[in-house]
């Protein structure tokens, strides 16, 4: 921020009414990508009377002053702190099912591990990748299982086994719902 504040001051051509543009323009650039990672500015800034302090900011100094004020409050807040925690457990809960999708896995071990309620974790989870944990686990282990049946080196139990299934049967009806065609057709067509 310190470079553009000083390549704006370095501009003999800056007026008040430009850098107020660029404080509506900031703004709004702010509210709109923090709102796509569920961050709403006017929950944070309910009271804010945002063009009677735009209007004051006379220089590239007050901008500086007025963005930054803006930008600790909100990296300072509930919000965000909340946001930063959710996107930890979500991306610890994605590389704990690419990791141990040969295993039992299932949302009430996530909730213990990372000492949140499962329904608690299964919003934040569908909230930031559209599907249910159990779902995406099911996906790892599709992905996984169309990976060995592609090498041709195992047999179709031994890849039930080995995506987390003992029960065969029942992989073979995940496999064919989630890809269209059943396990033994896979390997008897070398796909």
């Amino acid at each position: 921020m310190e470079a553009y504040i000083n390549r704006l001051q370095s501009m003999s051509t800056i007026t008040p009414a430009y850098l107020q543009y660029l404080c509506t323009e900031l703004w709004t650039i702010f509210a709109y990508s923090l709102y796509s990672v569920g961050i709403v500015l006017d929950e944070l800034f309910p009271e804010i009377k945002l063009q009677s302090e735009i209007i004051q900011i006379q220089t590239p100094e007050q901008l500086q002053q007025w963005l930054g004020g803006k930008i600790h409050i909100i990296a300072t807040s509930r919000h965000w702190n909340e946001n930063s925690k959710h996107k930890e457990a979500v991306d610890f809960m994605i590389q704990y099912a690419h990791d141990h999708y040969a295993e039992e896995i299932s949302l009430e071990d996530m909730s213990k591990q990372l000492y949140l309620s499962r329904n608690y974790l299964n919003q934040i989870f569908k909230k930031a990748t559209g599907e249910t944990f159990t779902n995406y686990v099911i996906q790892v282990r599709m992905k996984k299982a169309q990976a060995l049946l592609a090498e041709g080196k195992y047999l179709i139990y031994e890849i039930s086994e080995k995506v987390g299934y003992k029960n065969v049967p029942y992989f073979s009806s995940i496999f064919k719902k989630y890809n269209g065609i059943s396990p033994s057709e896979v390997s008897k067509s070398g796909l």
